[in-house]
């Protein structure tokens, strides 16, 4: 399994405040993103924060799993554990210093152990599917599919029927996030197995997926067979800058 991570600052920011990681802990593998908010200071730490606390419980609760199956079976535990703790962690240093009141940060996550995945999301950065061209039947089938689902005003109100999905890209408040990491003393996240396939699996921030819906370009990007992962995101990074890099800008790939 091949993978690959890159994160800019974008056009119109003073800082960074993405932050990607990408980890192996007893057989499985985890790649995540967080998308950091609450002041320069704050956002870089709940978002820098919530990867390292993650990375740090998932694999210590993997590791004391005496085999595999073991793990499979508590994988969903601990995973909501791993997600307790970051976010016990965020919160309580908000607490402690008042000038990182209300920070909090998105997540989102793809976990895999080679026969099945699982994608993990919190707030509205994203992970993204592109099925291999090659293993498609069905011409539907050939587009990025969405696996998590936004924690967002917007989302909500495309749930109640008050706007439809054109609506929300260009809707006022399509910013506003409804769940976050690190905000209030506990947080719901998002577990969703799917069945593992051939093909390519996009995190990002929303300052690359907010101009998905504008340009259709970055399928292009995705589906080229003669570049390397690492030159995709590299392309996907100037894609996101060229239509404005309006916010920081981060693409995991993983090639499944």
């Amino acid at each position: 399994m091949n993978y690959f991570g890159l994160s800019d600052i974008g056009q119109r920011r003073s800082s960074n405040q993405d932050c990607f990681r990408i980890f192996n802990a007893k057989g499985f593998t985890c790649a995540l993103v967080c998308d950091g908010m609450g002041g320069a200071n704050g956002g870089n730490i709940a978002s820098a924060l919530t990867s390292a606390v993650f990375e740090a419980e998932f694999t210590e609760l993997i590791s004391i799993c005496e085999n595999h199956r073991e793990a499979l079976s508590k994988i969903d535990k601990i995973i909501e554990r791993a997600i307790y703790k970051a976010n016990y962690e965020v919160y309580r240093k908000s607490l402690h210093d008042i000038s990182l009141t209300g920070m909090g940060t998105t997540f989102t996550s793809f976990i895999t152990d080679g026969k099945e995945y699982i994608t993990v999301n919190v707030g509205d950065s994203r992970t993204y599917f592109i099925p291999d061209i090659h293993e498609c039947y069905d011409i539907r089938d050939v587009f990025m599919k969405k696996l998590t689902k936004d924690h967002s005003l917007v989302q909500s109100l495309i749930d109640s029927g008050t706007i439809t999905e054109d609506d929300a890209a260009e809707h006022p408040k399509k910013n506003i996030i409804m769940r976050a990491i690190g905000v209030e003393e506990s947080v719901e996240a998002d577990i969703v197995h799917h069945e593992l396939s051939k093909g390519l699996i996009l995190l990002c921030s929303d300052g690359l997926s907010g101009y998905f819906d504008k340009d259709r370009s970055y399928l292009q990007i995705l589906r080229d067979e003669n570049t390397t992962l690492e030159e995709k995101a590299e392309t996907l990074i100037e894609y996101a800058n060229f239509n404005g890099g309006s916010d920081n800008i981060t693409a995991v790939l993983v090639e499944i």
